[in-house]
């Protein structure tokens, strides 16, 4: 009985620590750094290039969420592909010479397209709105996917076009295509 009366008192005076320091802790006015969960908004980077300008999109802008879900519905509903080798001087000359949004996920995002069921998992996403990948007199929507930081080959195309995604820009304060 008298070798547990050492022990209880050991952990009596642990646990007195620890109060006592949680308390001095409290009272020493500094507090632990808040952490916000990681949301969605949070998870995606939204930017609009123009002739190399850069503009991020506020996430906690009202169009932002349109804007996203605009981008991505032009995805899958794409309905073709282009037969096109994306190199990277592509991609540097739509973002330098032209004008694009570029959406670019903390995580792969999955998509199912809508004209071949093929299912995608691209990080980023490129949508030119001006320049040879829109044209002239269609104005289609023409959607880059990529992952690991390159662009793949064969973007999509929406037939339907990107006028929707423009005047959602337009009203979020992007005025220049």
């Amino acid at each position: 009985m008298r070798k547990q009366i050492p022990i209880l008192l050991l952990v009596l005076l642990i646990i007195l620590l620890v109060i006592f320091a949680a308390g001095w802790y409290i009272h020493s006015g500094e507090k632990l750094p808040v952490i916000p969960p990681k949301t969605e908004k949070q998870s995606l980077e939204m930017s609009f290039y123009n002739k190399g300008t850069k503009t991020t999109i506020d996430s906690g802008s009202p169009y932002f969420q349109q804007i996203q879900a605009e981008a991505e519905n032009l995805l899958v509903s794409a309905d073709n592909a282009l037969l096109e080798l994306v190199a990277p001087e592509t991609v540097k000359q739509i973002k330098e010479q032209e004008s694009c949004l570029e959406l670019i996920y903390a995580q792969p995002k999955a998509f199912t397209l809508s004209f071949n069921n093929l299912k995608i998992r691209p990080d980023h996403l490129l949508i030119p709105l001006s320049g040879r990948f829109v044209g002239e007199t269609e104005n289609n929507g023409v959607i880059f996917v990529g992952s690991q930081k390159a662009y793949s080959s064969g973007p999509y195309v929406n037939r339907r076009g990107i006028s929707k995604l423009k005047s959602l820009l337009n009203a979020a304060g992007v005025k220049e295509f």
